[in-house]
């Protein structure tokens, strides 16, 4: 490894473990990610530089546990697997076969940062996991059971083996359209809060103002149940604890689904050809889940000064704007999701610190920062390339290497080197990142191809910028030196 023109040592670290993991990252001092493993075998190795290092392991989709080791020679070091621990679910109260999804997302520190999560299906009511509780009497995890559209969500403690009742027995709908009444908003207001709406079959044109705790269901699915805007939003929700599920939802001038409320659920939709897909304003807790959001005009899904939110397994795709994007917005988790084609941004930060993006998958566009600090970025793919997160990072080259895209944040005497970046939202991206350097990367076929926000005293030279859409070079509060081909 080269930093700067001198020869920096490598080292060789072995790991070894009682058990073969699934995958292994190794982390620099500030638990940025810089090299994978997914090992064969029980004993597996990285090689580094001099320095201070964090290793963690996982398998069957749970962390196992972590290593801290300091680097001046070769090293052996060893993940501790804790023992594992029966989680049974019982999803009814009788033992009726059903067939529902159950995710098991894990529950750090008592904040909600589902980072892995578990799906299997209960059978005869009743559902089994082994666990790795990986910190024992503190570790948590949350339980999600779906079934026809219906979700519960409970909080347990992994200490000894532990049951978690759910009770899935099928809900019946009190109120059914056009049966019952005409329209949805006919339903609605003649709703108590706690009932459930079922909708049949068929195309209804209006616009939909929720202001009670309802759920509100298609029979059939999304492809036989279209909601059309009469102008405005489709779906306004302004009560708490709202679900919506199965619906084709279009036409809206303004959102497909606006939520200014908490604790709702919009899950298996198809949100196109509105202005913007889904939108939470002021908007907490809430969990958008398994939707295709495409072809929309503004926006895909758009928070503002909404947090703790889960955005998860959703198709976001071929949106005007940006397919996500979080203004103001804070501790959102945004994970598994497909990101595609969405003509400026794929998921773009502005003002929004400490969110988790994590696990998606970028497609001919990516992921942009504007200041916004604090957040954790990994194992993100662009154009089925690692998208390389530095923040509080110094004296570090990426160089070589088969990126997707390179952001930097706050760093110092950070090198990028030697790479093709194309077809992405930004090729590299500076933001509050200093005396560092840019060289030798092509960018090509971007929305913007290298952009240094807040940035100074930084090389750019003997780069080939062309064909990106917007901006070639974007240097904003800048004192920069470049020499480039564009």
């Amino acid at each position: 490894m080269w930093l700067e023109g001198k020869v920096v040592e490598n080292y060789i670290v072995t790991v070894k473990m009682d058990v073969i993991p699934d995958a292994s990252v190794l982390y620099d001092e500030n638990w940025n990610p810089i090299d994978y493993a997914f090992p064969k075998a029980n004993s597996y190795t990285f090689i580094v530089p001099q320095g201070k290092y964090y290793i963690d392991a996982y398998k069957d989709n749970m962390f196992l546990g972590y290593a801290e080791v300091y680097v001046d020679e070769n090293k052996v070091v060893r993940i501790p697997v804790p023992e594992k621990k029966e989680l049974k679910i019982i999803t009814l109260s009788s033992n009726t076969p059903v067939n529902a999804t159950v995710r098991i997302f894990s529950w750090n520190n008592y904040t909600k940062i589902w980072e892995f999560e578990y799906i299997a299906f209960a059978k005869n009511g009743v559902a089994k996991f082994m666990l790795y509780p990986t910190r024992l009497a503190s570790e948590k995890y949350a339980v999600v059971v779906e079934h026809n559209g219906s979700f519960k969500m409970s909080e347990i403690r992994v200490l000894n083996n532990t049951t978690f009742v759910c009770d899935l027995t099928p809900i019946q709908a009190k109120i059914i359209v056009p049966n019952d009444y005409p329209t949805i908003q006919q339903a609605i207001n003649a709703a108590s809060p706690g009932e459930t709406i079922v909708v049949k079959d068929g195309k209804y044109i209006e616009n939909v103002k929720v202001n009670k705790s309802v759920t509100i269901i298609s029979e059939n699915g999304s492809a036989n149940c279209i909601v059309q805007a009469a102008g405005g939003n489709v779906f306004e929700i302004t009560a708490d604890n709202v679900t919506i599920s199965g619906f084709t939802i279009t036409g809206a001038g303004n959102a497909g689904i606006y939520i200014e409320a908490n604790n709702s659920v919009i899950t298996n939709n198809n949100v196109t050809n509105n202005w913007d897909g889904i939108a939470l304003l002021y908007s907490n807790n809430n969990v958008v889940t398994n939707n295709n959001v495409e072809n929309n005009y503004g926006y895909g899904i758009d928070l503002e000064d909404s947090n703790n939110n889960l955005i998860t397994r959703n198709n976001v795709e071929n949106n005007g704007w940006d397919g996500m994007h979080l203004y103001y917005s804070n501790n959102n988790i945004i994970t598994n999701n497909n990101v595609e084609n969405n003509k400026r941004y794929g998921i773009d930060l502005y003002h929004s610190c400490n969110n988790s993006i994590t696990n998606n998958k970028f497609t001919n566009d990516g992921l942009i920062i504007f200041d916004s600090y604090n957040n954790k970025v990994t194992n993100n793919t662009v154009n089925g390339k690692p998208l390389i997160y530095l923040e509080n990072v110094n004296d570090y080259v990426v160089s070589n290497v088969d990126a997707g895209q390179v952001i930097a944040v706050k760093c110092n005497n950070i090198t990028v080197k030697n790479l093709n970046l194309s077809n992405t939202t930004v090729g590299v991206e500076f933001v509050y990142t200093d005396n560092s350097r840019i060289e030798n990367v092509v960018v090509e076929n971007n929305y913007k191809g290298l952009y240094l926000d807040h940035s100074n005293n930084n090389i750019i030279t003997n780069n080939n910028v062309e064909d990106n859409d917007w901006d070639g070079i974007w240097l904003f509060f800048f004192k920069q030196q470049y020499n480039n081909k564009e």
